[in-house]
Order: structure tokens, then sequence, then C-alpha cells
């Protein structure tokens, strides 16, 4: 197996994504942004997929919701809703496990420039997860992500 074949952790990246979120919303906090989301707000709609994701802010933990969400965000082309949504089909979590739909999504993002997804993108087509195992086209979307500032880790299993 090639060195690079653990290159990043699906689980760190996660983790990573979500430390983002602002914690200790209130209930009118929560409900502008619900609002917002119901609008098509598509910042709003993230913010409440990656509460739902934690159970933060006075959500419940609630996949399913969290992925209703963050689909909604990625069909408008917002890049970090597009990894998130990526990595939960990645896991089966609030969604099929799907390796295909992952890299559907991760690729969206890659294409905006995203080092998370291009990194992510990388190591799936090291390990052929989603789509064809090839070596070069790896290493060129883990360059891309090296030069966007991505971390490295191990492979998604």
């Amino acid at each position: 197996m090639p060195p690079f074949r653990n290159i990043l952790s699906f689980p760190a990246c996660l983790g990573i994504a979500l430390c983002s979120l602002a914690s200790g919303a209130s209930a009118a906090d929560i409900a502008a942004l619900t609002q917002a989301a119901g609008h098509g707000d598509a910042e709003a709609q993230v913010a409440l997929g990656e509460a739902y994701l934690l159970g933060s802010d006075g959500l419940a933990k609630d996949d399913t919701e969290a992925a209703r969400f963050l689909t909604k965000a990625a069909e408008q082309g917002n890049a970090r809703a597009q990894v998130e949504l990526g990595i939960m089909y990645a896991r089966g979590r609030g969604v099929a496990k799907s390796y295909g739909k992952a890299t559907t999504w991760l690729r969206k993002a890659a294409d905006q420039g995203n080092a998370a997804a291009e990194a992510l993108l990388g190591a799936c087509t090291f390990s052929g997860k989603g789509v064809a195992q090839n070596d070069a086209e790896a290493l060129a979307w883990l360059h891309k992500a090296s030069g966007h500032g991505a971390a490295s880790g191990s492979a998604p299993k």
C-alpha cells in the first residue's frame, strides 16, 4: 500500500468543520436562524445543520435534521455544507451510507477550492471509495489541498 493511503481522517475533518459553530445560542437566536433557514438563507441552514449534528445550542442531536438543513444549503452551492454532507454520506450519518454520494458532494466543494473537500476527495481517490482508485488523480487533489492549507491525517475506513 502506498504511503499516502492514510492521508486524511473523516472524523478529524468533521471535527474541524464543526468547531466553527458558536455555542450558547439563545431560544431567540435559534428561532431567528430557523426563520432565516426557512427563507433559504444557506448560512442559517448550515448553522442549524451543525447544531443538530452536535446537539448544541439547545437543539437535540438529530442527524436526520442535520442532513435536511445541510442538503438545502449544499444544493445552493454552500461549500461547507457540501463537505459536511459528503462526510455524513461517507459515515451513513442521518442519510443512507453512500461513498458515491459522498464523493459527489465533496467534488462540488472541491471544485470551489475548498481545501478539506480536496483532501477528502484525494483520500477517497487513493482508496477507491466512491470513485475509481487512481493514485495520480489522488495526488493531484492532495497537492491542491496542500496549497489551500489542508491538514493531513488518515483515509476513511
